[in-house]
């Protein structure tokens, strides 16, 4: 299995992985507060190998206009990331130092060198704050060779694959909501296909076990209905905010694509 020998710090694990995703969710219901627009309840998805594989919040009334669309979609996803890499970066500190700290290792989560290269920058955040070259370094099978951190940097890690696969320009995802901000109706079908299409070669040639091909899988069937108008959809977005959604899309890129 990817993780192993969970159950002794599994609440540490789901409860560092909520958080975030709560985090997450309060961005929207900041972003839908201030611009005076009804959303729903988020629904958790369920799915094998994580506790769950992001959430739908879907949109009860009309948001004013495109740049309101762009807030409510990055708001969330941007502060559940980076809630997550917090948690990483802290749990990799407590890995590192488990032992000045009298906390027992022996009972840190263990996860397969393959899992871990699942995502390049996450990757090289884990090796960097591990500083011990494991990660990128070369091992004779790396299904085999087994990493333990620390319950809250696997929440971190779990967590920022979650709100990168959330960006993903699909439906009315939080990435669906960016790119019809940034391209209207149409250009959120194009971003889509695209989006399908990569979905389609990751299950392929990608790992046995990917948060994105599972992502894929999960909007396929509850997020590809395109969102409902806008009362302004006339007015284009900013080149600021479309400037901002693209350079996420290469972090989302960089934290979804797993190490040659």
């Amino acid at each position: 299995a990817a993780i192993a020998l969970l159950t002794p710090n599994v609440a540490i694990t789901s409860n560092g992985l909520l958080g975030s995703q709560v985090v997450h969710e309060l961005g929207h219901a900041f972003v839908a507060w201030k611009d005076k627009f009804k959303i729903s309840a988020p629904t958790l998805f369920p799915f094998t190998n994580v506790p769950f594989l992001g959430a739908s919040t879907d949109l009860r009334t009309s948001p004013p206009n495109l740049k309101s669309l762009f807030d409510f979609a990055y708001t969330g996803p941007a502060l559940g990331y980076l809630t997550s890499l917090a948690c990483l970066l802290y749990g990799l500190q407590l890995t590192a130092t488990s032992g000045a700290l009298g906390i027992d290792s022996a009972t840190f989560p263990i996860l397969s060198l393959d899992f871990l290269r699942q995502s390049t920058l996450i990757g090289g955040i884990v090796d960097m704050g591990l500083g011990s070259n494991v990660i990128v370094g070369q091992v004779p099978d790396a299904s085999e060779f087994t990493v333990s951190l620390h319950p809250l940097a696997v929440a971190g890690y779990l967590g920022m694959m979650i709100n990168a696969v959330t960006l993903l320009p699909v439906g009315h995802s939080d990435g669906g909501r960016i790119a019809m901000s940034i391209g209207g109706r149409n250009g959120l079908i194009t971003f889509q296909s695209i989006t399908f299409l990569i979905i389609f070669f990751a299950g392929l040639f990608g790992p046995d076990f990917s948060i994105f091909l599972g992502y894929g899988i999960v909007s396929a069937f509850f997020l590809r209905d395109i969102e409902i108008p806008m009362r302004n959809e006339i007015d284009d977005l900013d080149n600021g905010r479309a400037f901002l959604g693209i350079v996420t899309w290469f972090i989302v890129a960089l934290t979804l694509i797993p190490m040659s």
